[in-house]
């Protein structure tokens, strides 16, 4: 299981101020991810579902969701995108040729 966890640590006259970010979360199906940014003083939450992807010699991260998770939702939007991800997974590996588009490099 991966996950990857980060923290934010700031002086701010003397006092220090910490918060341990869960940055990278598994979601229970194969090779599809969380990105997790909380700022609990702000009560703000921000996801975005993702899975990784090998085209010829790179790696790519899929993101394919970013979303603000808030309290009042009546069902579950992680698992909602997360399984919307998963049939794109499995489509791209079933017809990549529909998606190297996506994956060719750009000159910048």
């Amino acid at each position: 299981m991966v996950q990857f966890f980060a923290q934010f640590e700031i002086k701010i006259g003397g006092e220090i101020y910490q918060q341990t970010f869960e940055l990278i979360k598994p979601l229970n199906k194969r090779d599809i991810y969380e990105l997790r940014i909380n700022i609990k003083g702000f009560n703000w939450r921000f996801r975005g579902i993702f899975f990784p992807y090998k085209y010829e010699t790179r790696q790519y991260y899929c993101f394919i969701f970013p979303f603000e998770k808030t309290p009042n939702v009546t069902f579950n939007v992680t698992d909602h995108f997360r399984d919307r991800a998963y049939r794109i997974l499995n489509d791209l590996e079933k017809k990549p040729e529909t998606y190297h588009e996506y994956f060719r490099e750009t000159p910048f």
